[in-house]
């Protein structure tokens, strides 16, 4: 009897795993009510493996961020552990966007990100901004996520890094070499928070505060030093009066 019982029990779990690996995901997102800013497009495969032609998100300002070409492919020893988690790639060398890969876990409870390495355009990242002069930025920025959790409003917990090596930017017809950028990624009390290490040519201390899409803010100070970018020197008239320190103030 027990024997009969394991088959059983055995064959019930093959069955729904093979039901929900084979479900179309179209008819799986039927039932999926997505935010208002989010959008898919041309949406094919099963839930063993999606694919996603384009992401459309709505950040601030009605800016897009476009994330194209996406692969989602279900762990199967995951799903016989009631614990399913996904492996993500996306974007390629000919798409605009950015291009990487991560591994989303706990799926049925608490939402983790792991082992996530994306690389992205700096022009990308600086057109999400709003700043007060028209700046154009070169290069490539990469985000080394060990570990992310959702929460509200954003994040339980988070551990990374952005780092923009050979940084550049360019304003009034002058571009300037910045050297290495780098920022750590945390997260306080539910909001994202990335700071800049201070040791940077711009003498550059930054905090960015992210609460949602739509809701990003940032402070911190920009002390120029003697590795300042000579070209940039035109720029700070534009930022006000520096204070006592010699400080120029930043905020967004």
């Amino acid at each position: 009897m027990k024997k009969w019982f394991l088959y059983a029990a055995v064959f019930f779990v093959s069955y729904i795993i093979f039901m929900v690996a084979t479900l179309p995901v179209n008819r799986a997102l039927s039932y999926v009510s997505l935010p208002k800013n989010i959008q898919l497009v041309a949406v094919t495969g099963s839930m063993w493996d999606i694919k996603v032609k384009q992401v459309i998100i709505r950040a601030t300002n009605n800016k897009r961020i476009l994330i194209n070409n996406i692969n989602i492919r279900l762990s199967v020893s995951s799903l016989l552990l009631f614990d399913p988690s996904v492996a993500v790639s996306f974007g390629g060398h000919s798409l605009s966007g950015p291009k990487g890969q991560l591994t989303a876990n706990h799926l049925l409870n608490d939402i983790s990100i792991s082992d996530a390495k994306i690389a992205l355009d700096a022009a990308e990242v600086i057109a999400q901004l709003s700043l007060p002069i028209a700046v154009e930025a070169f290069g490539k920025m990469s985000l080394n996520l060990q570990d992310y959790t959702l929460g509200k409003p954003l994040c339980k917990s988070a551990k990374g890094t952005i780092t923009w090596p050979k940084a550049a930017l360019a304003a009034f017809e002058q571009t300037a070499e910045l050297g290495t950028l780098k920022a750590k990624l945390s997260c306080e009390k539910g909001v994202l928070v990335a700071s800049v290490e201070p040791k940077n040519n711009l003498g550059l201390t930054f905090t960015t505060y992210i609460r949602s899409s739509k809701h990003i803010s940032g402070n911190g100070y920009l002390k120029p030093t003697g590795k300042f970018p000579p070209a940039l020197t035109q720029v700070l008239p534009f930022l006000g009066k520096p204070d006592r320190n010699g400080r120029y103030r930043l905020n967004f």
